[in-house]
């Protein structure tokens, strides 16, 4: 297994634009915060946030003709430092190394989706952002009535595809010539994290030889508003760790880490940081935004991180911990930590970033590591500021208001996020120069062989059938799916849609649900036909070996243009807490998580056309190397007003033909080991042979890759994974590829033997 280190840094943070003066205000105690100025914060719990001051953006030196989102443009700039801090920013690097990018986001493009929403109820015309990223509210005209021909006024569907969290990557991928794998994951605030041990593992497997790993948000109104009404905003001020903390604040930024292959960064002479010696991620299983009693989830994700770095807990000399600075959590993480470490907790020093820059949501977990990174390199651990009281609940080493010089080798950093998700990476000093040897730590922890991995259900959910059997009839039949509008009776001037309109949620849930958006809906329905289809009881399953990975493109659009259409018509006092914990892109994952109890590795992945194959890619590496028995993956698409009208007016969507036709859907697959699949006597349908985030080479399975018939329609996220439901369904080869691209550049390909 490869050794994989940091060689090259980024940052854009309310404490300075670039790494070098983000640490020293930092350590220097210095704060971030101040009162929202970007839009009126009147309303909210609290108007002070980690805003970005004085920011230009050359666009031009970027390569780019206009402006992108803000959030995408903190994200390209600190990739611009991490590149250079590298050294490889130059294309005649020898060798020159295939890179590619694993990024994470909360909420994409806010500020462009704020713009989108207001295109849809006012007719608001569309106004690129200026060169530099500045400009101001405007005052949005009345237009007409038809949503469709309100957004054409506007002069086209930018503001969505600036919004997209996939077009971040295309950006990235554009601006610095990326040609290695590309994936982005939305796991809420535990998503910084987790992107680099995404990147890890692909360096690790031999993928790319070095990837940039981060993540970027920027303050929106919608997100805040409802961050706000849940009280997760605090009405006072931000105090990690603190007996009188009551709350967290938020801010933005973004911070991108460039991971590289060991014997690759030694050859080029290049400056190491550090190591990255494991990671892990997983699920509570618990609750959408309560932390799990005693904190098990993030005991089990620190745990799991040490055992895959090889370290014993005892060797962990400093934790960057997440430290919301809300009641429960923190209380929640201090058991974590001592939980997995037992007395050795006490002896540690232990800082939350939090009271100097805020909660950078999606760019958090990066952010954070960078710090621990700097702790291991500089020998400074960072204070936690605005540390006033202890608590008894929180009774670590908390190192308060003033950093500490403090020899530091071996060092983890901790993320959590809404919906139960957490990440934890863990960092070791720079290798010796000596090759294959490492100071005071053991070698990793080798992984079991690795495992063949088989699909044992499969679950798809379309407009020509839902269910297996249902699904291959309707491609037998060759069933058409495409209609004209029925149930988006909004969009009634579009020619065609393919709507699963037989689809009834109640049919497949266990209980009763008050809320759920259509996205989660789908989604919930194919994880409870998968098991069906497996013959798998989940009851009787090891939880954390169990674990779900779904892709969608879009995520949960109509709870947030409901959201959305709240904040912009009444204010920000008057968003719906209920609404907007269903509005993530990962409320899907976390929702099917708590149903069925899996406490594994639980992800979500919003690569466009590509998501599905993002999310098989990952749940067949964890299986194949044993990180877990048994995964649910595929992907999920909901047709919803702010797509349709986005697709129905795109340059490359003309008239809407058939081709092009949007569609909805889902289909989740059951990946076991062949071990486990034998050992219950599971029919098997095939076997994955390999996955990769490019495009399928020579080699591959078949000349054309097998797609699903055009009568499903463009199902976006959850188009790959239906692919190979039509494959296994229909009468494919015995040996077949299925393969997509997306616009923005990201690839997926997987190749499936078929067993029976």
């Amino acid at each position: 297994m490869k050794r994989v280190v940091v060689t090259g840094l980024g940052a854009v943070t309310p404490l300075g634009q670039s790494v070098p003066v983000f640490w020293q205000r930092l350590c220097a105690g210095e704060r971030g915060l101040r009162r929202i100025s970007r839009f009126d914060p009147t309303g909210l719990r609290n108007e002070l946030g980690g805003e970005v001051c004085d920011w230009r953006f050359d666009t031009e030196s970027f390569g780019l003709m206009q402006a992108p989102d803000l959030a995408t443009q903190f994200l390209l700039q600190a990739a611009r430092e991490a590149v250079g801090d590298a050294g490889l920013e130059g294309r005649g690097t020898s060798p020159r190394p295939t890179v590619g990018a694993v990024l994470s986001t909360n909420f994409g493009g806010g500020e462009s989706w704020e713009e989108w929403c207001r295109v849809l109820r006012d007719g608001a015309p569309f106004t690129p952002p200026l060169r530099g990223g500045q400009g101001g509210d405007a005052v949005l005209p009345p237009a007409p009535s038809c949503a469709r021909s309100r957004a054409r006024k506007g002069g086209g569907n930018g503001p969505f595809t600036e919004f997209a969290f996939h077009t971040a990557l295309g950006h990235l991928r554009e601006v610095f010539g990326l040609e290695g794998p590309l994936s982005l994951l939305s796991i809420a605030c535990a998503s910084g994290a987790a992107a680099i041990g995404y990147a890890l593992d692909l360096i690790r497997a031999g993928e790319a030889t070095a990837m940039l790993a981060g993540g970027h948000d920027a303050l929106a109104p919608t997100p805040l508003s409802g961050l706000s009404t849940l009280h997760t905003i605090t009405a006072e001020d931000i105090r990690p760790f603190s007996a009188d903390r009551s709350g967290t604040l938020f801010g933005e930024g973004a911070a991108v880490l460039m991971l590289e292959e060991l014997e690759h960064a030694r050859a080029r002479g290049a400056h190491v940081y550090a190591e990255v010696l494991g990671s892990w991620q997983n699920n509570n299983a618990y609750h959408l935004t309560a932390p799990d009693p005693g904190g098990a989830g993030m005991a089990r994700v620190l745990e799991s991180a040490l055992a895959d770095a090889g370290l014993p807990p005892e060797q962990l000399e400093y934790i960057n911990a997440h430290g919301t600075g809300t009641k429960p959590h923190d209380a929640a993480e201090t058991e974590a930590i001592k939980t997995v470490l037992g007395t050795h907790a006490y002896e540690i020093p232990v800082s939350s970033i939090k009271g100097a820059i805020a909660h950078l949501m999606g760019a958090a977990g990066a952010i954070e590591a960078i710090a621990t990174v700097q702790t291991i390199a500089t020998d400074v651990v960072p204070p936690t500021v605005n540390y006033r009281e202890p608590d008894p609940e929180c009774d670590l080493n908390i190192v308060p208001n003033v950093a500490q010089e403090a020899s530091v080798q071996y060092a983890a950093t901790i993320s959590a996020g809404v919906g139960g998700s957490n990440a934890c990476v863990v960092f070791g000093p720079p290798p010796a120069s000596e090759p294959g040897t490492r100071a005071q730590v053991p070698a990793a922890s080798p992984r079991p062989t690795w495992r063949r991995v088989v699909i044992t259900g499969v679950a798809p959910i379309s407009a020509i059938g839902i269910g297996r059997e249902d699904f291959a009839a309707g491609l037998r039949e060759g069933r058409e799916g495409r209609r004209p509008p029925e149930r988006l009776v909004e969009g009634h001037d579009l020619p065609l849609l393919a709507e699963c309109l037989d689809f009834v949620v109640e049919d497949y849930l266990e209980s009763e649900k008050t809320y759920l958006d259509r996205c989660s809906e789908l989604a919930l329905a194919a994880c409870a036909l998968a098991w069906q289809d497996a013959g798998l009881d989940w009851r009787s399953l090891s939880r954390p070996l169990v674990g779900l990975c779904l892709g969608t493109a879009y995520g949960c659009l109509d709870s947030m243009q409901n959201m959305t259409d709240r904040v912009q018509s009444k204010g920000v006092r008057f968003g719906s807490p209920v609404i907007f914990t269903h509005s993530f892109a990962n409320s899907p994952t976390s929702l099917a998580a708590i149903e069925y109890e899996m406490q594994g590795p639980t992800s979500t992945f919003c690569v466009g056309d590509v998501s599905a194959g993002s999310a098989l890619d990952y749940a067949w590496r964890l299986v194949a190397d044993g990180r877990a028995e048994v995964m649910l993956a595929g992907g999920v698409e909901a047709l919803s007003l702010p797509l349709v009208v986005a697709r129905s007016i795109a340059p490359s969507s003309g008239a809407m033909n058939r081709a092009t036709t949007p569609g909805e859907g889902a289909c989740m697959l059951v990946l076991e080991s062949a071990e486990h699949a034998q050992a219950r006597g599971a029919a098997v349908l095939a076997e994955i042979v390999a996955c990769s985030l490019q495009e399928a080479g020579e080699g591959a399975a078949a000349k054309e890759p097998w797609r699903a018939p055009e009568q499903l329609g463009h199902t976006f996220g959850a188009a790959l994974a239906l692919d190979l439901a039509a494959g296994l369904l229909a009468d494919a080869p015995a040996e077949f590829v299925v393969q997509r691209r997306d616009p923005a550049g990201c690839s997926a390909a997987i190749t499936v033997r078929r067993l029976s």
